[in-house]
């Protein structure tokens, strides 16, 4: 499914499996989600933009996975959760061949970095730095690339 197609950019050689959701949600004009070049997105993942959310070139993201830069307003109770026309927004950016692992959450106001892993099923809910893997609920950094060795270090 696609929805605000009007304020969505999608890149060339962009694969999306079935049954994926794809929207940018709200007022205003203008590109609020991009997929870059030679992205794939898998089956039954949710990306949706209220404000501003950018995939880079080449990035993976699995099967389920949920990438999303709101929440609903939750800060007064007395008005309700949702369709109160009250989003929570902080833009997303997910550099060049980042992968995103089955069935992970990316939260707004994170930042993934080039060449970063978010592991199978982690909440990521704050950066996670270039060259590096973070697993677990709420994610942590567990390895990084090291270009002097070729290999993944633990940090």
């Amino acid at each position: 499914m696609l929805a605000g197609g009007q304020h969505i950019d999608i890149g060339d050689r962009v694969l999306i499996g079935h049954n994926a959701r794809i929207e940018a949600i709200g007022e205003g004009d203008g590109i609020k989600l991009r997929i870059g070049n030679r992205s794939r997105i898998g089956p039954y993942a949710h990306i949706g933009a209220a404000l501003s959310l950018t995939i880079g070139e080449g990035v993976g993201v699995a099967t389920g996975v949920l990438i999303i830069d709101h929440d609903h307003d939750f800060r007064d109770p007395r008005k309700g959760y949702y369709n109160t026309g009250y989003l929570l927004a902080s833009p997303i950016v997910i550099h060049d061949n980042a992968w995103i692992g089955e069935r992970a959450i990316v939260l707004k106001g994170v930042t993934i970095g080039k060449g970063a892993i978010v592991g199978a099923g982690a909440l990521v809910n704050r950066d996670v730095p270039e060259y590096s893997i973070a697993v677990g609920v709420p994610a942590k950094v567990v390895r990084r690339f090291d270009f002097d060795t070729g290999q993944w270090v633990p940090v």
